[in-house]
């Protein structure tokens, strides 16, 4: 089973996980909006089509 970032969620207009502790409140509301408040320990999975955590998610700075 992967680990699962506690602080990265998924956002109906985004196709990738934005990390709540980046965001802080804000409501991206573009693409360029999206790409500052994404979680860099993500990759694409091809079997299921979503975004999973790697396993670096576990050591991320920003939730330290």
């Amino acid at each position: 089973m992967n680990y699962h970032c506690p602080h990265a969620k998924k956002h109906k207009d985004f196709p990738f996980f934005l990390c709540e502790l980046l965001e802080r409140g804000s409501i991206p509301r573009n693409a360029q909006d999206g790409a500052k408040f994404c979680c860099k320990h993500q990759e694409y999975c091809y079997l299921t089509g979503e975004p999973k955590n790697t396993e670096k998610a576990k050591s991320c700075e920003v939730g330290s």
